[in-house]
């Protein structure tokens, strides 16, 4: 879905996961980036 007005699609992702039709939906806005947690540290030494 593409909205005219920047504030339209924040007011509607307001709930990430709503319920329509009884089925779960997921809205999130492409123009914030992937949310990636922090990877973690490579540990280094003997893998056995």
């Amino acid at each position: 879905v593409t909205f005219r007005e920047p504030d339209a699609a924040m007011r509607a992702c307001v709930d990430a996961a709503p319920i329509i039709d009884g089925r779960r939906a997921n809205c999130n806005l492409a123009s914030l980036g992937v949310q990636r947690s922090k990877p973690s540290t490579p540990k280094h030494g003997n893998f056995a």
